[in-house]
C-alpha cells in the first residue's frame, strides 16, 4: 500500500463521507499506474505481485474536512474470474481507461469492461469514462508534419465521445496525460466529487 499525505479541493456539497474508493480499469500497459503515480508525485512502483488489486492511498481535504481516498489499480495477469471475484468492496467510482495511442484499448472499454463493472457494481455506479496519454496527440501531429506514420491508429477524440454517449458514461468525458499533473488531478477530483455526491 502506497500513501500521499494530503490533497486540498473545494466544493458545497453536503457529506458525512469520511472515506472514498476509486476503481481504475482498462487494459494492461495502456498508463494507469502512471497516472496514479503522477497525482501521488511518487517515483516508483509497489512491488506486490500477490494482490490482484494495488492500493494507493491518498488524504483530500475537502470542505474543511480531510477524507480518506483509496485508489485502486488492476496489476497485470489475472484471469477475468480471478479479477471478478477480487474486486474492492464499497467502490464509490469507477475510472475506465484506454490508451488515445492504441485503439485496441477503446474497444476493450465497451467489449469487456463496461459490462464487467455494471455486473458487478450495478447499473447507479458512477462510472467516467477516461482517455490516458493524451499528450501523444500533439506528438502525433508533429510526426505527421514531417510525413513520418504510426504503426497504430489514434483514437479521435470524437469516438471517444461517442463511446461515452452510446455507454452512458457519468460525468463528462476526459483525458489526462501523466506528463501533466493538472489534467490527472482534474480527473481524480471529477470522481471523488462524484462518489462525495453520492
Amino acid at each position: 500500500m502506497t500513501t500521499k499525505k494530503e490533497d486540498s479541493c473545494i466544493r458545497n456539497d453536503s457529506n458525512d463521507r469520511k472515506s472514498v474508493k476509486i476503481l481504475i480499469l482498462g487494459d494492461f500497459g495502456i498508463g494507469k499506474t502512471s497516472i496514479i503515480k503522477t497525482y501521488l508525485e511518487l517515483d516508483y512502483t509497489p512491488d506486490d505481485e500477490e494482490n490482484i488489486f494495488e492500493e494507493y492511498r491518498a488524504r483530500i481535504k475537502y470542505n474543511g474536512n480531510e477524507i480518506d481516498v483509496g485508489l485502486y489499480d488492476s496489476s497485470p495477469g489475472p484471469s477475468a474470474p480471478e479479477r471478478r471475484k477480487c474486486y474492492p468492496s464499497d467502490v464509490n467510482t469507477v475510472l475506465i481507461c484506454f490508451s488515445i495511442p492504441h485503439h485496441e484499448s477503446l474497444k476493450s472499454v465497451y467489449n469487456l469492461w463496461i459490462h464487467e463493472v455494471r455486473a458487478h457494481y450495478g447499473k447507479l455506479m458512477p462510472i467516467f469514462l477516461v482517455g490516458l496519454r493524451s499528450d501523444l496527440r500533439l506528438f502525433k501531429s508533429h510526426i505527421d508534419g514531417s510525413h513520418i506514420h504510426f504503426d497504430f491508429r489514434m483514437v479521435e477524440k470524437s469516438e471517444a465521445e461517442d463511446i461515452y454517449i452510446k455507454y452512458h458514461f457519468h460525468g463528462d468525458y476526459m483525458e489526462c496525460s501523466a506528463y501533466d499533473r493538472s489534467s490527472v488531478v482534474n480527473v481524480i477530483n471529477e470522481a471523488f466529487f462524484a462518489a462525495m455526491r453520492d
